[in-house]
């Protein structure tokens, strides 16, 4: 099965996530056939990609240790990687001035036995809006993002669970599934 770890929204933060969704892409509606958004309801914060693996037990075992106390971040922002001059992803940016985001996801990665530094890329905490199509309109996408985005409107995410996810990938989209839920 393939597996990942990550921080799912609560309602009403899928709610202003889907909002904040609906503004950006109706700035960009004239460039929907190069799009693929995320349903509101498929929208994590990946803590940690697992990849495939043949048995789940041993990592619920590992990540119910995990030092995981209840935090907030704020949502707010876009940006693109890899930029926004040759955008592949837009995302939302997430801001966590106490670090118990980088904390906990550090806790997580030691829990796994992730291994960190130079041949793994650095933790960028970031909720995936829309994954954008090759082609040449790219660049002319990344112009009007910076047209519409905006800055300063944020909202507060109470951080109280993370959770052990499965990924079916199908046809249309991958189906996440909680595996395990771990709560503060």
């Amino acid at each position: 099965m393939r597996v990942f770890v990550s921080l799912n929204p609560d309602p009403a933060t899928k709610a202003w996530i889907g909002e904040a969704q609906r503004r950006v892409r109706a700035g960009l509606a004239r460039f929907e056939r190069d799009i693929r958004w995320v349903r509101p309801e498929d929208v994590h914060l990946t803590l940690a990609f697992l990849g495939e693996v043949e048995d789940a037990v041993p990592l619920q075992e590992a990540l119910a240790a995990c030092d995981f106390k209840a935090f907030e971040v704020q949502i707010g922002g876009w940006g693109c990687f890899p930029s926004s001059r040759h955008p592949k992803v837009l995302w939302l940016g997430i801001a966590d001035p106490s670090d118990a985001l980088e904390g906990l996801q550090a806790s997580v990665a030691s829990a796994l036995s992730i291994p960190v530094g130079p041949e793994r890329p650095a933790f960028q905490p970031h909720l995936t809006l829309a994954r954008f199509r090759p082609g040449r309109y790219r660049y002319r996408i990344g112009a009007a993002l910076k047209a519409i985005a905006p800055h300063g409107h944020s909202f507060s995410w109470s951080i109280r669970s993370f959770c052990l996810m499965e990924s079916r990938l199908g046809a249309a989209r991958a189906e996440h599934t909680v595996i395990r839920e771990f709560s503060a």
